[in-house]
């Protein structure tokens, strides 16, 4: 199993719509080799994609 793993992250802010005011935090995660991505709203869902991400690691090596 290979123990390096490159991913890149995506940031970018978008106009809110007429019901908000200023603008939105969007962002995604891709891992290259695999195509994979993961989509976020906020550093939260941001920091949830990581942590999912080492999870599932941690779980393969102990497989």
């Amino acid at each position: 199993m290979d123990r390096y793993h490159i991913y890149l992250l995506h940031i970018w802010t978008e106009q809110a719509g007429e019901e908000e005011h200023g603008l939105l935090f969007r962002g995604a995660l891709e891992e290259p080799h695999s195509g994979r991505r993961w989509a976020f709203t906020d550093i939260e869902g941001l920091a949830k994609c990581v942590e999912d991400i080492l999870a599932d690691m941690l779980r393969e090596e102990v497989e």
